[in-house]
């Protein structure tokens, strides 16, 4: 009975280093493929700033305003979260995301609502995660990144 303790015992604290050590060496993404960012940037760039922009202001109707003002406000989000991104740390308790100029955000997966990965032949996938916040819910997206690193996270 003493052994049977010791043992249980033992695959406890074993269990508890093999999560310490999983917990400290995080999947890491910092690159993502070139030619996907640039394709990628610049079609959301010309959709935000080429079109977008000049009939947002061009149009006389509110409605008409109010939707071009939604779809610019969303892909100048995709924009420039694929512009400044900088790289992607997934624990097995969070998810640590940094953008050039931006601080870390750290989103722990307790407050993960919902996560889709969606993959288009030309600017590879995107990773795209809704979290609730204290009010509210907050949409989170990586854009251009490989199967594998999708997945990884």
């Amino acid at each position: 009975m003493e052994k049977l303790k010791e043992n249980l015992e033992n695959n406890q604290n074993l269990d508890e280093t093999i999560n310490s050590e999983n917990n400290k060496e995080p999947f890491i993404i910092s690159n993502r493929n070139p030619l996907y960012v640039f394709i990628f940037s610049l079609l959301t760039g010309f959709m935000t700033f080429g079109t977008l922009f000049p009939i947002f202001l061009i149009s006389s109707i509110t409605l008409e305003r109010f939707i071009f003002l939604i779809i610019f406000i969303f892909s100048s989000y995709a924009f420039c979260s694929t512009i400044f991104f900088k790289y992607a740390k997934s624990y097995k308790d969070r998810i640590v995301i940094k953008k050039y100029f931006f601080k870390e955000l750290v989103i722990y997966r307790k407050d993960i609502i919902d996560t889709r990965v969606s993959s288009n032949p030309f600017v590879g996938n995107i990773f795209s995660m809704f979290v609730k916040r204290k009010i509210g819910i907050r949409f989170f997206a990586i854009f251009c990144l490989a199967d594998n690193q999708c997945y990884g996270i």
